[in-house]
């Protein structure tokens, strides 16, 4: 016995449109955005300080933070899948049995 409106359905075809916040997470971010306004001032002296007596954790913060406004590299194939190129792989065989090793491993690659 199924319960409830259906697959797709909703008993509430009025209610919060789909990708809109609800009312908590709204006020939330709207009391974090005026906590980060009012402290972006001390943020930058703290940054400029610290750039002069630790300048390894000024670039590892500076870092952190160029990852907020500069673009995430993509994949850019039509399909999503990365693509593979083979490389050639030079090896060196000190030995008959590691040559025959290494033979039976790459035609046993060749047949997957």
């Amino acid at each position: 016995m199924a319960r409830g409106p259906g697959k797709g359905k909703t008993n509430n075809p009025n209610g919060r449109p789909k990708g809109i916040s609800n009312k908590a997470t709204i006020e939330v971010r709207e009391k974090i955005k005026t906590i980060i306004d009012a402290e972006t001032e001390f943020v930058s002296e703290v940054l400029k300080d610290l750039r002069q007596d630790n300048p390894v954790q000024y670039l590892t913060i500076y870092e952190k933070l160029l990852s907020y406004v500069t673009p995430k590299k993509r994949d850019i194939t039509s399909d999503d899948k990365p693509i593979s190129i083979p490389q050639p792989i030079n090896i060196t065989v000190d030995s008959s049995e590691t040559a025959e090793t290494l033979k039976k491993l790459r035609d046993g690659a060749k047949a997957d």
